[in-house]
This record gives C-alpha cells, structure tokens and sequence, in this order.
C-alpha cells in the first residue's frame, strides 16, 4: 500500500521542462516552479501513505489454523457430543489414548446414523471415542442402466428374483481410522446362490493422531455356498501416537438373500 502511494504521485509537468536561466542555478528554477502548495500536498500524500502502512489493524494478522480441524469435523459428523470432541482433542495432546484404541474395552451404547448415504451401526465408548461399521445404501436406478464407475453413486438394479448391486462402498471406522472398499459389485438371487463379482477398490484416510496403510485383499469367496456366504475382507495395518498397532479389516458378506458388514 505504501508503495503503490509513493508511486502514484505525479509532480509538475513543469518540473520535467526545467531550464537553466542566465544568472540563476538549475536549483533555484526548480525551487519557483515548484509551486509551495504542491510540495506540501506531495509531502502529505507520502506521509499518509507511511501512515497507513504503520497503522495494519492487528485483525489482520495471520491467525494460526486449527491442526485438529478435520479430526474436529469427522468426530461431530459421526454425532460426538461437543464437550467429548474437546476431550478428544486434548487426549491427541497427551497420553491418554482414545478408549476406542484400548484392548478390551467395552462400548457403552450402540447406535444407528445415516452419514452421507452411508449406513452405519455405531459403537460408543465413555470417552466418546467410536468403531462403526458402514455400507452405502443403493439407489434405485431410474433408467434400469449402470453409469460409468465411479460417476454414479451405488444402485441396485434387477427383474424377477435377482438384484444386482453396483459401485458401493464398504468400510469400518475405529476412531480417527476409515478404511474400506469402494465400487464393489454383488447380486442377490432369491432362492439361489448370491454372489460378489467385483471385490472393488481400497481405500483409508488415516487423521490426527493415526497411522495406516492401505487395505489389501486379503481372503474372498465370490460365490456363496450351500453352507457359507458369499465375502470378501479388506485388510491394512494402523497404528496410533499412544504406540498402539495393530491390523484391521471389514469384510462384506452376501448369502441367504442378503448382505452385511462385519469389521475388526
């Protein structure tokens, strides 16, 4: 701002076309062309300008963003209350781990949300710490056709006595951890055996405090048989700031006319 002022202020043209006159020095022709008024003017715009630039209201210093913010904005999506949330974070801070992370801990209630078309049960520990469990509700297809993978989202199709299911995803949650597979393909044949005919693609997204890798397929029956289901198990490693590890999984299962998730 500064510069921009200094440099904007336009002087006499008259100074630019200064003459040396007999018997006088180029000096003090440009001190009576210098109109008194405009030299004050030029010097009042420079010193506003020096002004403005020292007088930055302190608003608009750089604040520094939250490094929490999107472990902040996963935990109240999945319906943390506000003041668990806090605790959380602090315990990211410390070492006191996330009861979720604790081996044999026990879930003080079970719930069901509905997140971003995605159907999840939920596990609820005291701390507000949660697993779940998620598998994407299908839409019902308006044309009888299936896009493109990956441009539309899971829908279900079918005609007498089958569905077909396509592009959907899978996935678990432990805590600040959520992995899965997305664009998984089955049919449910009523009275027959059900199937899965794509096993889909991995994904994970690990937050603060966390560590993981990337699921790998691990077992699979694609066809279910006259005694088990239909599955398939994506599987990856994680790890946590309170030096705990270990491997989780979701697995989806088809057979008996139906489908479901079960994790680690």
């Amino acid at each position: 701002m500064f510069f921009r002022s200094v440099s904007c202020i336009e002087f006499p043209a008259t100074v630019l076309e200064t003459q040396v006159k007999p018997g006088g020095s180029e000096s003090e022709e440009l001190m009576q062309r210098l109109h008194p008024h405009g030299v004050r003017k030029a010097v009042a715009v420079v010193m506003a300008g020096l002004w403005m630039f020292a007088a930055v209201p302190p608003q608009f210093a750089l604040v520094p963003s939250d490094p929490y913010s999107e472990v902040r904005a996963h935990l109240e999506t999945f319906g943390v209350p506000s003041h668990q949330v806090e605790t959380l974070i602090l315990a990211l801070e410390s070492d006191d781990p996330w009861e979720v992370y604790e081996v044999g801990a026990i879930p003080v209630s079970r719930d069901r949300l509905i997140i971003d078309g995605m159907d999840y049960r939920i596990s609820r520990f005291a701390d507000g710490s949660f697993s779940a469990q998620g598998i994407e509700i299908p839409r019902i297809s308006t044309n009888g056709r299936i896009q493109s993978r990956g441009i539309q989202a899971c829908v279900v199709t079918g005609g007498s006595g089958y569905k077909n299911y396509d592009n959907c995803q899978v996935d678990g949650v432990w805590g600040a951890i959520v992995a899965g597979a997305t664009g998984v393909d089955f049919t449910i044949v009523q009275g027959s055996y059900d199937r899965i005919r794509y096993a889909g693609v991995p994904f994970q997204r690990c937050l603060a405090g966390t560590t993981c890798s990337s699921p790998s397929l691990v077992a699979s029956r694609m066809i279910e048989t006259t005694s088990n289901r239909a599955f398939i198990r994506w599987q990856g490693d994680a790890s946590t700031i309170w030096g705990m590890s270990w491997n989780y999984w979701v697995e989806l299962r088809v057979g008996r006319d139906t489908y479901s998730t079960v994790t680690s």
